[in-house]
């Protein structure tokens, strides 16, 4: 989904804003937990590491 085809799906649904929030983040949680989960199942690191934190990956 490109983000112009999901702007155009949120303004043709009359839905507030903040049960829209809560339901977008219910969707995107699901998959977001998952790769962590996988990421943890590899033993790689989950958080703060990377250039951005300052230690090395």
């Amino acid at each position: 989904m490109t983000f112009g085809s999901y702007g155009l799906l949120r303004k043709k649904l009359a839905v507030a804003s903040i049960p829209g929030l809560f339901v977008e983040t219910l969707l995107l949680s699901a998959p977001a937990l998952a790769y962590l989960g996988f990421l943890a199942l590899r033993g790689q690191p989950l958080f703060g590491t990377g250039p951005s934190s300052g230690t090395p990956c």
